[in-house]
């Protein structure tokens, strides 16, 4: 199988719009022909990134940029495959 990085600033868990369905329904695509990894670029609760292994079966890593600049890392460490 190979490896997918889907890389989104979009909350696509949340559903209602368009684009977050698009991505909704392409992770669920995906997932049954590749490894997925989703890196989300913002802040999820560590509930919700429960939530999204176990329903889509992926990786799932959240980055948050805080204010002074840096990036605060929730699972970033699984990026480096890619």
């Amino acid at each position: 199988m190979k490896d997918v990085l889907i890389i989104t600033d979009v909350e696509f868990w949340i559903g209602g719009a368009g684009h977050r369905v698009r991505i909704n329904e392409i992770i669920l695509f995906l997932t049954k022909s590749c490894t997925l990894t989703v890196a989300y670029i913002g802040h999820a609760e560590a509930t919700v990134i429960a939530d999204l292994k176990k329903y889509f079966g992926i990786s799932f890593c959240s980055l948050s940029i805080v204010q002074n600049g840096d990036i605060k890392e929730y699972g970033i460490s699984q990026l480096s495959i890619f």
